[in-house]
């Protein structure tokens, strides 16, 4: 994740995905293990001047992630930045 608000973030993707795609993103702690739960998003769009970055809307989240993405927002870093790698179910 490259920005983190409450109800959105701009994502860097391996793959390309569809404009109104549904994603499931699942995450990774700093120790390696799964964070229980999932979050759920609509893909907003692409940003033009950014190769592979899209822009998401959260749709639900586990109260795990809720509390892990509150975290990442209060220390005022993204999950780049703060060791916690996201992913989607296909790897991107």
């Amino acid at each position: 994740m490259l920005t983190l608000s409450s109800r959105t973030a701009q994502v860097r993707l391996a793959q390309p995905v569809a404009t109104l795609g549904n994603l499931m993103l699942s995450f990774t702690g700093r120790d390696g293990a799964a964070v229980p739960g999932a979050l759920y998003a609509k893909v907003i769009g692409a940003l033009p001047d950014s190769p592979g970055v899209f822009v998401l809307r959260f749709s639900s989240m586990s109260p795990e992630i809720e509390a892990l993405l509150r975290r990442c927002r209060t220390k005022g870093r993204s999950h780049e930045n703060a060791g916690v790698p996201v992913s989607s179910p296909d790897g991107s």
